[in-house]
């Protein structure tokens, strides 16, 4: 019988192939996308990616749908799943973990770089409470660029923005990236950074609440500016 160093192989032997195919679908659109009497392909790539919540939820479908296929050829083999089962949970709890961490990075990156910032046209920084600061001796500077359009809707161009916060030390290396909702017409309005001796309160209007940013950065603000932005 297979051991549980075998089904995790087989597991990888798996999603090897579902990971294929899915490249080879989107290459294929991509490439029809080019040619102009293939605009539909274009279409499709461009809805799929619009609607990627519910695209992420029918790759998700269709990989149920391969792997209970797999079990059911495996059962009519004459294997005893019930008894196989505790071979492969090992390798189910790993895989639900990697997707669960997966999942997090990549929606926090896609959501983290759907917006382009204009610091020439949107800068905030003075006005907001930003430029050069001190903490423990040290000088930070602090930025502050807003997106110019609305949070609502890729075609809106109404407020309330989106601003990137970023603060870098004196050799230009950035150490804290912060991504948050400016309502500007809100009640009582938006408020400007709160510099403290060794934080930085910023308002985030989506849910109206405020954050707090260590001085000096820890070491996640500084790994998530480096990777996740």
């Amino acid at each position: 019988m297979p051991s549980i160093r075998k089904y995790f192989i087989w597991s990888i032997k798996n999603l090897a192939i579902i990971l294929s195919l899915i490249v080879i679908a989107i290459s294929g659109l991509l490439a029809l996308a080019q040619i102009g009497e293939f605009q539909l392909a274009g279409k499709i790539f461009f809805l799929l990616f619009y609607f990627k919540e519910y695209t992420a939820l029918g790759i998700l479908f269709v990989v149920l749908i391969f792997f209970g296929n797999k079990a059911n050829s495996f059962k009519k083999k004459g294997n005893d799943l019930r008894k196989e089962f505790r071979k492969m949970i090992p390798t189910i709890i790993f895989w639900l973990v990697f997707s669960l961490v997966s999942t997090l990075l990549i929606t926090n990156y896609l959501a983290a770089n759907s917006r382009k910032f204009d610091c020439r046209k949107y800068d905030y920084t003075d006005e907001l409470n930003g430029g050069i600061k001190e903490f423990q001796n040290q000088k930070y500077s602090i930025k502050i660029c807003g997106s110019g359009t609305s949070h609502g809707g890729i075609l809106s161009d109404d407020v309330p923005d989106l601003a990137e916060l970023t603060i870098t030390n004196e050799q230009g290396e950035h150490l804290v990236k912060r991504r948050y909702v400016i309502v500007w017409d809100g009640k009582p309005g938006h408020e400007p950074l709160v510099i403290g001796h060794d934080r930085i309160i910023y308002q985030d209007d989506e849910k109206q609440e405020d954050h707090v940013i260590t001085m000096p950065p820890s070491l996640i603000d500084r790994l998530k500016a480096k990777y996740l932005f």
